[in-house]
């Protein structure tokens, strides 16, 4: 027996499909959710504006049918959907979700557990338990280890840790408080990460010797990221700047001055420009050159926690606590597509896979994590080849269509 566990309101009614094996659910806030009936994984959800008093799916499997008030809702079960939600009994608080290198596995630090999730082979592993949250993960450059921060007041180091068996290689000790994001050197030998007392520190791998402390700023260091080359290191505060380091020497190359606090900030993979969000709600793209700001990012309405370019450098991705992820287009600074799964949920990461075809958002106050699509040209052409309108000679000379090609039902 399969347990169905998704639902925010009270379930009215449900229907099975044999054809396909699914079973779909509707509750009083105007969510239908379709279900793997022997798994109990979650395959869709279907948004209406009123509870959903009544459903039927289609004898052949492929429709699914909700009548409203005044008006009625035909779905096609079958049309891929967005987002794909990754759902296990481990996920909690799965705020860091992070990509293999290979772009076939998703690493999940949750509260309290360390968990791999197979894309290709959609099977689960819970890796390692500990006794305090996993506050954040980066996985290094190769995809054979790990760096882990605790959430605990009584465990201020950072873990190496193999990402197969989860054994612990190494620590890196140091901070008075908490730590914040972390991340590996492009060469694996290194890694950086600030801290809520007011410092970074650049470690060896090797031998988890500090090799530098990286002091003047003057509030919480939430962000810390490698340059492209490894040459250098971002770092990003409360305090109102964004500051960037050398890694051989630690001396300070530059601040970048803007008067918002910053949680985290990003190099484009050509280490031409960085990428930033505040706590306002406004993200930057700023010249690393010279310092100026090329584009502002305009529409989150609360905090942007992550920010990240795409491996190819056309897009980046913005993580915000008012529920949604965010794609923008780099060289315009214009919107792509806004990611909201409607749980309303803080979200606190965001990355792109390795080939910059999808996003994975992690949320500290849920259980799922959300795969999507950058780019849905595939999905519609898909869309529109099944399920082409059929027009008359008098609709086609109406709408202007010159030819007799098939007409999308989505326009395009």
């Amino acid at each position: 027996m399969s347990q169905f566990d998704g639902h925010r309101d009270r379930i009215y009614n449900a229907d099975y499909d044999s054809n396909r094996n699914v079973i779909v659910t509707g509750d009083s806030s105007g969510v239908a959710i379709q279900w793997d009936a022997q798994t109990g994984r979650e395959l869709g959800r279907y948004l209406v504006n009123n509870r959903i008093l009544a459903l039927d799916i289609s004898p052949d499997g492929d429709s699914l049918l909700m009548p409203q008030w005044n008006t009625a809702f035909a779905w096609d079960l079958t049309f891929p959907q967005e987002p794909r939600p990754l759902v296990s009994d481990q996920f909690d608080h799965a705020r860091s979700p992070r990509f293999s290198p290979d772009g076939e596995n998703l690493y999940v630090g949750s509260f309290g557990v360390y968990s791999r999730w197979s894309l290709t082979e959609e099977s689960f592993d819970l890796i390692i338990t500990y006794e305090q949250p996993i506050r954040v993960l980066d996985l290094s450059p190769d995809g054979q280890t790990l760096v882990a921060v605790m959430e605990s007041d009584s465990d201020l180091s950072l873990y190496l840790i193999d990402a197969d068996t989860g054994e612990t290689l190494r620590e890196f000790a140091g901070f008075t408080q908490v730590g914040n994001f972390s991340d590996i050197s492009p060469d694996g030998t290194k890694v950086v990460s600030g801290s809520f007392d007011l410092t970074a520190r650049i470690w060896d791998i090797a031998t988890g010797e500090t090799l530098h402390v990286l002091t003047g700023h003057t509030g919480v260091i939430s962000g810390t990221r490698f340059s492209p080359d490894g040459t250098s290191v971002l770092t990003s505060s409360s305090d109102g700047t964004v500051r960037l380091w050398d890694v051989a020497t630690g001396d300070l190359i530059r601040i970048f001055d803007i008067g918002e606090p910053f949680a985290y900030a990003d190099f484009s993979p050509d280490g031409t420009l960085i990428a930033t969000g505040s706590t306002n709600g406004t993200g930057y793209i700023l010249d690393i050159a010279t310092g100026e700001i090329v584009h502002t990012l305009i529409g989150h309405t609360d905090t942007i926690w992550t920010t990240r370019f795409s491996p190819d450098g056309r897009f980046i991705v913005t993580a915000s606590w008012d529920g949604t992820a965010r794609i923008w287009n780099t060289e315009t600074g214009e919107i792509v597509r806004v990611l909201n799964n409607r749980t309303t949920n803080a979200l606190y990461y965001a990355e792109f896979s390795p080939d910059s075809q999808f996003v994975v958002t992690g949320s500290e106050q849920d259980n799922r994590v959300y795969l999507w699509r950058v780019d849905l040209d595939e999905v519609i052409a898909s869309f529109c080849a099944r399920q082409p309108l059929e027009l008359s000679a008098e609709q086609r000379v109406q709408y202007g269509i010159t030819d007799d090609a098939p007409v999308c039902p989505l326009g395009g």
